[in-house]
């Protein structure tokens, strides 16, 4: 399989997470723009789909409406320090090492 294979697959894995996130929550796409950047809903939309796959803080961030990069990575660690039951950090993997946040 190829690279771009590869990235299409967990781009189309995250866009079914969104998906099924809005329609648990009854949201429709545009409620995405219309909410909070720090909103918990969202916050959690961005969790799972950070756990579950291997898309970008940048285009998690990017896909939701929820500013930055950076504003996104300081939104997940402080869900994290709140719920250490629940973490937010990724299984180990060799791609971690050569991936951008």
């Amino acid at each position: 399989m190829s690279e771009g294979l590869g990235a299409e697959k967990e781009t189309t894995k995250a866009e079914r997470i969104i998906a099924v996130e809005l329609k648990r929550r009854q949201w429709k796409a545009t409620k995405l723009q219309t909410r909070p950047k720090g909103d918990a809903g969202k916050l959690a939309l961005a969790a799972r789909s950070w756990l579950e796959t291997t898309m970008t803080a940048g285009w998690i961030a990017e896909r939701l409406n929820m500013g930055s990069r950076g504003y996104l990575i300081h939104l997940l660690y402080r869900r994290s320090q709140s719920r250490p039951e629940q973490p937010i950090s990724r299984p180990f993997s060799a791609c971690a090492l050569t991936r951008s946040v």
